[in-house]
């Protein structure tokens, strides 16, 4: 007889059901948008996709509170009204009344207004904020007829919900009115659509759409394009829609470092996931390049073509102190977007002491020695303060050895056409004697000529390595001077490094890529004038050995995330 009335009782239920439904031309669910027309029901994953699903497209317009481009509702309701599904509020009077007053109509949904039957829950947890997930639990054994058994995956207390469906942990809910405290074990189902205005209404987020946020990444171009709206949209920092055109490009000087490609494509699938494991696209910084031009070898030196030595900077020092008056002293080459190498008797006072940050200023991208002379030639120089300075720890003021060091900027350098950091050479790549290209290095700088005049516009010499022993046969200084950290470069015809050269690079042919330059030699030292101050131009030059110190670069650059 009991299991008589529970199929009469189903079968009237049925009928209620369907007698409420039939007059409705196109029911749907409160979960679901309801096209104006009534010719679908569409799930949340169909909104705002950049397809038209409904006839009129209005899943695809929005409202004055569902953004398209976010993912989030914008408005809180109060407890008197009744917040739409996706967006907006209406007084709870207008709930069920026939007329669909929210977007999607889900204020006249069939599930919301023909039956207050239970209905499968949903589940869809959050990590927890600090705490690791639970384990999982068994799901229920003994339910009420007309609920459904549930398994509770990592339950949080800052579970967000389904709607219809409250899940409470280790507390009670609500906490005046509750009868039965809820726990990890026992479930009750609401409506969180009709909720009695004592109880704080249930946030529910809509299911994230489209494929993640795409990083933005130093170096990379990124064109995100919908094709089937013909629109472009910032992917950078909202979801792609499904079908999303995602082309990556590196910005110039920029390339891949594993295939040296400079563009790369991925779409976002309907599953929400790009078409590539891994949708990061790295462009490293290109190093070395500059213009290519049919110079032949002049041996007194010439005056250097504007921009084509973008990794060459100027060191200038506040002298007087506190002046604002600033004097050019040495040179530098810059090696990363922060880093600028140079001679460590460059970054130091007498002794080894570190000279003031404060009172230095590294500009890239210089053409006139003159601190406030700028013209055209001079358009891509940029000014930068140092913060910090490391001298390599072997330094020594009476033979040079270790004289390496590097300055730091405050903030990177803009890569530009007239500047961008030159390339460190490997260890394998020793500096030696001979008589091909190979062997031939071009320094830039702002040192005086043969007849001592100190040049405005910068300069460059070819100057060719030389042996140790015709070297040190040359001048009784250069016995202290050159050993395994060093080498000797230049001509005894006036043809050399002087004043003002210091710290300087010495750039070399790659041995692979012939378009590209490394950074072989830093000026270190000379022989000193018999009469007067400076260098004496009939002898060779001492340049610290790159090569050399190339492990000491790189545990730098690594200190400071620099590589």
């Amino acid at each position: 007889m009991e299991v008589s009335k529970v199929h009469l009782l189903r079968f009237l239920l049925y009928l209620f059901f369907h007698s409420v439904t039939g007059q409705l031309k196109n029911p749907c669910n409160h979960n679901e948008f309801r096209c104006a027309d009534e010719s679908g029901c569409l799930s949340t994953e169909k909104l705002c996709n950049g397809i038209d699903n409904c006839q009129n497209g209005e899943d695809e317009k929005g409202n004055s509170q569902w953004d398209c481009t976010k993912s989030t509702l914008q408005t809180e309701c109060s407890l008197q009204e009744l917040k739409c599904r996706f967006g907006g509020c209406i007084p709870k009077s207008k709930k069920c009344d026939g007329v669909p007053d929210c977007w999607g109509g889900n204020d006249e949904a069939t599930d919301l207004c023909s039956s207050k039957r239970p209905f499968r829950p949903r589940l869809s947890t959050l990590s927890p904020p600090t705490s690791k997930p639970q384990q999982i639990i068994e799901p229920i054994k003994k339910v009420t007829q007309n609920f459904y058994p549930v398994q509770i995956i990592n339950p949080v207390q800052n579970y967000q919900p389904f709607p219809g469906f409250l899940e409470q942990f280790s507390s009670t809910w609500p906490p005046q009115a509750a009868t039965t405290p809820l726990t990890t074990t026992s479930i009750q189902y609401i409506d969180d659509l009709s909720q009695p205005d004592n109880v704080p209404a249930i946030r529910v987020q809509p299911r994230k759409r489209g494929c993640p946020v795409l990083p933005k990444e130093s170096g990379v171009e990124i064109s995100c394009y919908m094709p089937r709206s013909g629109r472009f949209f910032d992917c950078t920092k909202i979801r792609s829609p499904i079908g999303a055109e995602i082309t990556y490009s590196c910005a110039k000087y920029y390339a891949s470092p594993k295939t040296g490609a400079t563009t790369a494509s991925i779409t976002c699938k309907e599953n929400n996931t790009w078409s590539t494991r891994n949708p990061r696209w790295k462009c490293n910084l290109t190093c070395g390049f500059k213009p290519v031009r049919p110079i032949p070898l002049i041996i007194q030196g010439r005056t250097a073509a504007p921009y084509d030595w973008p990794w060459h900077v100027a060191l200038y020092n506040e002298d007087p102190p506190n002046s604002g008056t600033f004097n050019y002293y040495c040179g530098g080459t810059l090696i990363s977007l922060r880093a600028v190498l140079t001679a460590a008797h460059c970054a130091t006072t007498t002794g080894t002491s570190n000279k003031r940050t404060d009172r230095i200023i590294v500009i890239p991208g210089k053409y006139h020695r003159s601190f406030d002379k700028n013209d055209d030639k001079d358009r891509y120089a940029q000014r930068r303060r140092v913060v910090d300075i490391d001298v390599n720890e072997y330094y020594n003021t009476v033979n040079f050895e270790g004289d390496i060091a590097i300055l730091w900027l405050d903030k990177e350098v803009d890569v530009t056409d007239g500047v961008r950091p030159a390339c460190l050479p490997s260890k394998r790549e020793d500096v030696v004697p001979g008589d091909d290209d190979f062997s031939l290095g071009i320094l830039p700088g702002w040192g005086r000529s043969n007849n001592r005049e100190i040049r405005e516009e910068l300069q460059e010499v070819d100057l060719p390595v030389v042996d140790i022993q015709t070297c040190k046969k040359s001048h009784p200084t250069f016995v202290t001077l050159v050993r395994a950290s060093t080498f000797c470069a230049g001509y005894r015809n006036g043809t050399t490094a002087c004043d003002g050269d210091s710290g300087g690079g010495l750039m070399f042919k790659h041995p692979q890529e012939k378009d590209k330059l490394v950074v072989k030699g830093i000026v270190s030292a000379g022989v000193q004038r018999r009469r007067g101050s400076g260098c004496e131009e009939q002898y060779y030059t001492v340049f610290t050995k790159v090569t050399h110190y190339r492990d000491w670069i790189d545990a730098m650059l690594q200190a400071k995330n620099n590589v």
